[in-house]
């Protein structure tokens, strides 16, 4: 149990700074995003991290029981997912990325990162 709040702690924090930051520098966030889908290296890079902390999460905290526990589980799995795609498939990836992260898709995203990481955050101070 100690090993999911830490968990729901760290992941829900990150999730809602890097959103609330992406959404608060909208400008830096498309010049980088831009920058890092045009460079095949930094996506096969960003996948063998992806991968790694996937990994990581999915050896040390597999929890099936519904409920919150069972989100940082998924967060691993889709994680190692994520780092397959990316190192398998880095070309594809970026015509991907740029559809869902443009228009009105990206405050979808954005918020819906916000409020999964303050659920999630929620969980992990309170004790779920």
């Amino acid at each position: 149990m100690e090993l999911s709040l830490f968990l729901a702690k760290f992941l829900g924090l990150y999730l809602m700074v890097l959103s609330a930051l992406c959404a608060l520098r909208m400008k830096v966030f498309e010049e980088v995003k831009e920058s890092f889908l045009a460079q095949r290296a930094l996506i096969f890079f960003s996948g063998l991290i992806a991968l790694a902390v996937g990994i990581a999460i999915v050896v040390s905290h597999s929890v099936w029981e519904p409920g919150w526990r069972c989100a940082i589980t998924v967060i691993g799995y889709v994680s190692v997912a994520k780092g397959i795609i990316r190192i398998a498939f880095p070309d594809q990836l970026g015509k991907i990325a740029r559809g869902a992260l443009s228009g009105s898709t990206k405050w979808v995203l954005f918020g819906s990162a916000f409020a999964f990481g303050a659920w999630l955050a929620w969980m992990g101070f309170t004790g779920g």
